[in-house]
């Protein structure tokens, strides 16, 4: 094959599409025919120097497309593949990949190390490859050259990426190792990059070392050392660590932090600009750290319990060195103010809007200074550093801080929204916002108008700014709700802004900056807002919107126009789904026929992005019409049926799924003519197995809307529904991660909700006694939930209000099936809850199983 191989691979590599296709369809057939010679093919020609550039290079990279995959199910696939070889074939293929590490060619060997890494992936966790750590650190210590030192190190850190919570047991070996490759009299930087780098990947896993003093001092001292290389990117890569020790290992740092600190300080006054960037990242972490702790105790507090970490207020204790530092870097602005690049004045301020949030009041008293010197500025430098250092500390510092600051400060910020210098003005856009979002309380009466007119300008400003002031009304929006319902201190302004938002949302330049989604995302939140004395504005709006919803179905003529008619008749559609929730049923009815008439004209278009948007609003004017809704559903069963069916569009699968059960609850009863085929496509999609499975309780939840709207009339589906529904209680996982153990209580508790629905319905016509038969099944769940330890509240509160509504429902009939140790195992788990839904949901259960006694 090699021969073959080698043409085939450099065919693969044409510009001809014709003969580039033969070639992948060729390799194909290669890797079918014999998997294990085609992997040792590609092996040999990898490590092969007089084999062609290209076919090394492209053998490299279909070595570890055998191997590993980002979708977590073709990886499972390739995984049994791999393990179902031979072991000698493997253990063939390990030993050539581990043996390019010694090729003269460098990218032979980085390939090396990714399919190192790639194949302990799969082999570690099964107890294959045992000698691996072994192997490579002897590499290490043997090797004739640095060239192999270096991708030794290399495959080294990806591997400890990989499978790090299968390294523990070697890390004092891959410390030692480390060490060797960081220690101050390395010569070659390559080498201490790459043993850095490995320091980096190897940290997850050392905790050990780490809480050990003496092993924690020689890490520190490692990085310390290569803070201060000479090769920048080794810096890089230690303030990388750095970064990393603070995620992982806080609670050990007391006695380092003074050290640490000096190291950091020097690199952002002196060092290049992306180890300066990496500096002050160490300290928005400490920051976002401390402030998580805070969080974490003072949930403690209010629980009774003890803190698992203690505050050590590094920031607090830093602050006054550190902030002169952050508020020097604010002034090292972009010289282009379309420059979105991250630099040292963006990340001086993000930082100072962390440290605000640990440090509260006491950040004010080293930023304001700074502020009333600058804000004022001749030079914009200063100034927009003094106004982007003002908005960056409004969140911590209490309110009785702040406001009499903001009220002293928020006339100049507005009056420079109109500075000539753009990077002001963007500044000063995004300050005003902050303010709006964080101190609302700050804007009375004698600012308002002056605000609203700043507002009103901004919005005929550069893109970027505009896009701004898009966001700092609705966030006065959001914070001004009606005082009582019939107006709101924005109402005189309501016609003014929605006008002039209108006006920004149909500019020439729209598309730049996110100012469309901006201008109607504000729009919407304006509606939600509107008191009494603007809904009539509101009303006349749904006519602007169909209006403009439309004229944009003019075709397009290129991609450009296309991709902003989608955008533009999504947004279109959203704000008239926000203006029909509200507005009264009374004002929607008339308008329903030509809304439903457009909706439906919309789901006939092949633009499926938009199906979403269409299916809420045709969802919102059930709601809002309710029973009235019957006319309109023959005509839009078939899309809804069919959007139900798109396994393949997890996301409009699931929305469908939730206005079947908005239907259901609008029309009640009157649903009934259509559940056959509304039951059978739900019922077909739980046993789908290419469905997403984070839709499959969206679509138990809508079983359970159906139960209840229909009441009685749904036992005739109870035999097919209660398979599924047994069947979801038992799904188990034997490695839950984060993601399964939110699926899985997710699932359990849809399902309980929905059995809620069947028998609430089924009692309501005098038929509970139809679910006698299914409550052992009931109880095998919760027998299930109380063994779960990472059951959340919401399952405890659907399963108390299961056991409720049972024994309500079918009292005395079921009552020896109660009588089991879950039953009182679940009580006694939901009396210890400090959730108000659990605790109303327990006595409901416990009032029935006393009424047994």
């Amino acid at each position: 094959m090699n021969s073959d191989l080698t043409a085939t691979l450099v065919a693969a590599c044409s510009p001809a599409e014709n003969i580039r296709k033969a070639a992948e369809e060729q390799l194909l057939l290669f890797e079918k025919q014999n998997f294990a010679q085609y992997l040792s093919s590609l092996c040999m020609e990898l490590a092969n120097p007089a084999k062609p550039k290209e076919a090394r290079q492209l053998a490299g990279i279909m070595l570890k497309n055998s191997i590993s995959a980002k979708d977590p199910q073709l990886q499972l696939q390739l995984t049994n593949r791999w393990l179902m070889m031979a072991d000698e074939h493997r253990a063939r293929i390990r030993q050539t990949v581990l043996s390019i590490l010694a090729s003269p060619s460098k990218p032979a060997r980085d390939t090396a190390c990714s399919v190192i890494a790639s194949i302990a992936a799969v082999e570690i966790p099964k107890g294959h490859w045992k000698d691996l750590i072994s192997v490579l650190i002897g590499n290490i210590d043997k090797a004739p050259n640095d060239d192999l030192r270096e991708s030794t190190f290399k495959a080294l850190g990806f591997v400890c990426e990989e499978v790090p919570e299968r390294l523990e047991e070697h890390s004092n070996a891959i410390l030692e190792a480390i060490s060797r490759g960081m220690k101050q009299d390395q010569k070659n930087e390559v080498v201490k990059l790459a043993a850095t780098d490995a320091l980096y990947h190897c940290l997850d896993f050392a905790e050990k070392n780490f809480s050990n003093e003496g092993h924690r001092q020689t890490i520190l001292t490692m990085i310390y050392s290569a803070a201060i290389c000479a090769s920048v990117k080794v810096r890089l890569s230690a303030f990388q660590c750095l970064v990393q020790i603070v995620e992982l290992y806080y609670e050990y740092l007391p006695n380092h932090i003074v050290e640490i600190f000096q190291l950091t300080h020097n690199a952002i006054r002196n060092d290049e600009a992306d180890v300066k960037l990496r500096a002050i990242e160490f300290w928005s972490t400490v920051a976002e750290t401390e402030a998580d702790i805070m969080e974490e105790i003072k949930d403690c507090q209010e629980l009774g319990k003890t803190p698992k970490r203690e505050l050590h207020h590094f920031v607090n204790k830093a602050l006054q060195l550190l902030a002169p530092l952050l508020l020097e870097c604010l002034t090292k602005q972009a010289e282009n103010p379309a420059d979105d690049t991250w630099n040292e004045a963006k990340s001086a301020g993000a930082c100072l809007a962390l440290i605000s949030t640990c440090v509260k009041d006491n950040v004010v008293n080293h930023v304001l200074p700074f502020v009333q010197e600058n804000i004022n500025a001749k030079n914009w430098r200063a100034k927009e550093a003094a106004i982007l250092a003002f908005g960056s500390i409004l969140d911590g510092p209490t309110k009785e801080k702040l406001q009499p600051l903001v009220t002293q400060a928020f006339p100049v910020i507005l009056d420079h929204v109109n500075d000539s210098v753009e990077q002001v003005k963007d500044t000063s856009a995004w300050t005003i916002g902050r303010i709006c979002d964080l101190l609302p309380q700050a804007i009375d009466d004698r600012i308002l108008p002056k605000l609203m007119n700043t507002l009103v300008a901004g919005l005929k400003s550069e893109p970027a700014v505009a896009s701004k002031i898009c966001w700092s009304i609705h966030n006065l929006a959001n914070a001004a709700s009606p005082t009582n319902g019939n107006s709101s201190p924005l109402s005189v302004y309501f016609d003014g802004l929605v006008t002039s938002l209108l006006e920004c949302a149909s500019r020439a330049d729209v598309d730049e900056d996110n100012l469309l989604t901006s201008a109607y995302e504000s729009l919407n939140m304006l509606i939600l807002s509107a008191a009494n004395d603007s809904l009539d504005s509101v009303d006349k709006l749904i006519t602007t919107f169909v209006e403009r919803l439309q004229k944009s179905a003019q075709p397009p003529t290129n991609e450009a126009q296309r991709q902003h008619q989608l955008t533009l008749q999504g947004l279109l559609i959203s704000s008239l789904t926000v203006a029909i929730q509200k507005l009264s049923p009374e004002k929607i009815a008339p308008k329903c026929q030509n809304l439903m008439h457009l909706f439906l004209g919309i789901l006939q278009t092949p633009n499926v992005i938009i199906h979403e948007e269409v299916l809420m609003a045709i969802s919102s004017v059930a709601q809002k019409i309710g029973p009235d809704f019957e006319r309109f559903f023959p005509p839009f069963k078939p899309f809804i049926l069919n959007a139900l069916n798109e396994s393949n569009q997890p996301e409009i699968s699931q929305v469908a799924v939730g206005v079947i059960g908005d239907v259901c609850r609008a029309l009640k009863t009157k649903i009934e003519p259509h559940c056959d085929d509304i039951v059978r496509v739900l019922l077909a999609n739980l046993q789908k197995r290419e469905l997403e499975r984070t839709v499959k309780p969206h679509v138990i939840s809508c079983l359970g809307d159906v139960a209840l709207a229909v009441g009685v009339n749904f036992k005739r589906y109870l035999p097919y529904v209660m398979m599924m529904f047994v069947q979801a209680s038992q799904v188990t996982f034997e490695d839950a991660d984060y993601d399964t153990i939110d699926y899985l209580n997710q699932l359990r508790e849809s399902v309980l909700e929905a059995y809620t629905a069947i028998v609430q319905g089924l009692h309501e016509g005098n038929k509970s006694q139809d679910f006698d038969q299914y409550v052992g099944a009931v109880i095998a769940l919760l027998d299930y939930v109380v063994k779960d330890e990472n059951r959340d509240s919401g399952v405890v509160n659907a399963a108390c209000g299961i056991v409720g509504d049972i024994l309500s429902c079918c009292g005395k009939r079921v009552k020896d099936e109660f009588r089991v140790p879950c039953i009182q195992e679940l009580m006694r788990i939901a009396r210890t809850s400090r959730d108000k839904r659990v605790m109303k949901s327990v006595a409901w259960a416990l009032q029935g199983l006393q009424q047994l006694a």
